[in-house]
């Protein structure tokens, strides 16, 4: 996701990021290996708006790809 830095949050325990970076993580999560097919249900819940938007053209890029349908 351009725009958000992991970099600072590699130390912390992901039970102490708050719920919008927790859903962050949980993305990545999924989308690490590269899926042929990714299902998300309600990704934007609990993100601030600049992340909303970032995630919303990152899944319009996966859908380019093939992976996913918006």
């Amino acid at each position: 996701m351009r725009g958000y830095s992991f970099t600072g949050r590699l130390s912390e325990h992901v039970d102490h990021l708050s719920g919008g970076w927790k859903r962050r993580v949980n993305i990545v999560a999924a989308i690490l290996h590269r899926p042929a097919m990714l299902i998300l249900d309600e990704p934007t819940v609990g993100v601030d708006v600049d992340a909303r938007e970032a995630l919303h053209r990152l899944i319009k890029k996966m859908g380019i790809r093939g992976m996913a349908s918006y």
